[in-house]
């Protein structure tokens, strides 16, 4: 019995080296994460092993095509950017037109001149609030 007293357990810490203590727990702990990263590459080894796919790479370049690339839809695209184009230009011709953006001073003659509006919405509260402060105080 006195044997196993002289026997250090794996799991004792050596105390009587205090300096030394710091750099074996450390030194432990690196062999504890080799092993584990040994473990893990043996199993992925084993697990690779099995695997008998190899895949077929063609080395050759594809050929250029030879004629012009059609692409779906383009023409229709362009027609409909045309179009969106020739509205804008008509609608600011209409706007000159009618509310005379470019008037020249060449005329004399005093006129107003109208420019492009915005209608406002029909406010509610404002109109409910303008009716309460009409009538007189209750009592």
């Amino acid at each position: 019995m006195h044997g196993r007293l002289q026997e250090r357990s794996r799991y004792s810490i050596d105390v009587t080296q205090p300096d030394t203590l710091t750099q074996r727990i450390k030194e432990k702990e690196r062999q504890k994460m080799a092993q584990c990263e040994q473990v893990k590459k043996k199993k992925e080894y084993e697990e690779l092993k099995e695997c008998t796919f190899t895949p077929a790479i063609k080395r050759a370049v594809p050929k250029q095509a030879s004629g012009p690339i059609v692409v779906r839809g383009l023409g229709r695209h362009l027609e409909l950017k045309e179009l969106a184009q020739r509205q804008s230009e008509e609608k600011a011709e209409r706007e000159r037109k009618v509310f005379l953006t470019h008037v020249t001073n060449a005329s004399t003659k005093p006129y107003t001149v109208p420019h492009p509006f915005d209608l406002s919405s029909y406010d509610k509260k404002h109109e409910v609030s303008s009716h309460l402060r009409l009538l007189p105080p209750q009592a």
